[in-house]
């Protein structure tokens, strides 16, 4: 089919239906959509030409528009606007990066409401064009956005993206020409300007149709949640993460912000997330709550910068030529020797600010490592011993006469320090007896 073949208009919306025919019962329909529509008389559309109807088009079918224009008022074209080019009317002028402004003289073919409407895919367009609006808003005000959208001939899977803020909110299938779709999403304000922005996600010729966008308040002030900006990302030694804020002026002064209309002083909680190696990742997730019991979540990312990467363990307790675990016979001495490895892969076991303590756990369920417990190892009954440097490594000999008969199985739990920084890492093997 023609790129620009004039179709009747479908309207099938996510809650209700209504089919465009030239019968009575089209008018019929017509009104009882005009009177749904008054429902949203009493709010504003925040847009600036949500319809499209401006500029008016002399044209037949189309206009191309190209990115950076700002032909199409209120709208940007990919970019920010900077001139008002267009293609003229029906032409090809082979833009690599466009949408298209489309016109029907009469009757829903192009437009789901008055005379022009969007199709996403410009002449020569190419997939992830766009159009986008910044607009006026309240920070932590809820929207609602509601649009309409159909497709130029076939329908197109997964063929528009909303964005809101550059983040995408739905990416959505538009039906075939002759059908429009009604969309609806509440959407949160952050700071005083918003954008909204429609990606098409193919390539030119015949893409995704929009048509009739608006953007309505959709809460009192009173329900509004706080508006929150976590402290911002910091990288940290390890011993010098700053501690959670645990109120407003503590937020704040980690670089914070929080804004609530009705509360002053909401409630400031948070819960640490540790994730990861050289560095290790520290996700602290704060939750603001005002009185009202609204509350709104955020992260702050701390990186810190540790030492210790992990422990590599040395035979006869591993051994890198068979799979199975280690197997002692009671009354051996078994020599347990670690390394502890830097971030950088360094031996760190001749660091002098590095030391390694060793504990034995019994196993009481040879299947469930929850059942071990510390069994004494050293000569005065203690279950944690210090090891001792040696060689590049570090190392203890392990008498197994003193380790409890009445069960097989082992781990061996090596921990690593710097004592320097108070950083440590812990690392177990599972051994066990004849």
């Amino acid at each position: 089919m023609n790129k620009k073949l004039i179709a009747e208009a479908l309207r099938v919306g996510n809650r209700k239906s209504v089919s465009h025919t030239r019968s009575r019962m089209f008018w019929f329909l017509m009104a009882a959509f005009a009177i749904s529509e008054a429902s949203f008389a009493a709010q504003t559309n925040i847009l600036v030409n949500g319809d499209f109807e401006d500029p008016p088009l002399p044209c037949r079918l189309w206009v191309p528009v190209p990115e950076g224009s700002a032909f199409i008022t209120g709208w940007n074209i990919n970019v920010p606007s900077t001139n008002n080019v267009n293609g003229g009317c029906d032409s090809w002028p082979n833009y690599s990066h466009s949408v298209d402004l489309l016109f029907c003289q009469s009757g829903p073919y192009y437009a789901f409401t008055g005379h022009q409407a969007v199709d996403m895919a410009g002449t020569y367009s190419t997939p992830g064009d766009s159009i986008y609006q910044d607009v006026p808003t309240k920070p932590g005000r809820i929207y609602t956005l509601i649009f309409y959208t159909s497709s130029n001939v076939d329908p197109i899977l997964n063929g528009l993206t909303i964005e809101w803020n550059d983040i995408p909110i739905d990416t959505i299938s538009t039906p075939v020409q002759g059908q429009w779709t009604e969309h609806s999403y509440s959407v949160q304000a952050t700071s005083e300007l918003s954008r909204l922005r429609f990606v098409g996600n193919i390539g030119g010729g015949q893409g995704s149709f929009v048509d009739t966008v608006s953007l309505l308040d959709d809460v009192d002030d009173v329900d509004l949640p706080p508006v929150v900006t976590c402290p911002p990302c910091i990288t940290v030694p390890v011993g010098n993460v700053p501690p959670a804020a645990t109120n407003v002026a503590d937020f704040t002064a980690q670089g914070g912000s929080i804004t609530d209309d009705h509360d002053p002083n909401p409630s400031v909680a948070s819960s640490d997330e540790v994730s990861g190696s050289c560095p290790a990742l520290v996700t602290r997730t704060y939750t603001v709550t005002d009185f009202a019991g609204h509350a709104t979540r955020g992260k702050q990312l701390i990186t810190v910068q540790n030492r210790l990467e992990g422990i590599l363990w040395f035979p006869p307790v591993v051994r890198p030529w068979k799979t199975n675990e280690y197997v002692f016979k009671y009354g051996r001495t078994v020599p347990v020797k670690i390394r502890p490895q830097g971030c950088d892969g360094t031996n760190l076991a001749r660091d002098t600010n590095i030391v390694a303590t060793l504990q034995v756990l019994a196993l009481s369920d040879c299947q469930d490592s929850s059942t071990a417990q510390p069994v004494a190892i050293d000569n005065n009954g203690g279950t944690t011993v210090l090891m001792e440097k040696c060689g590049g490594h570090l190392k203890y000999n392990l008498n197994t006469k003193k380790l409890p008969t009445n069960t097989p199985c082992f781990l061996l739990k090596a921990t690593s320090m710097d004592i320097s920084t108070g950083e440590s890492l812990s690392e177990t093997l599972p051994i066990h007896s004849r």
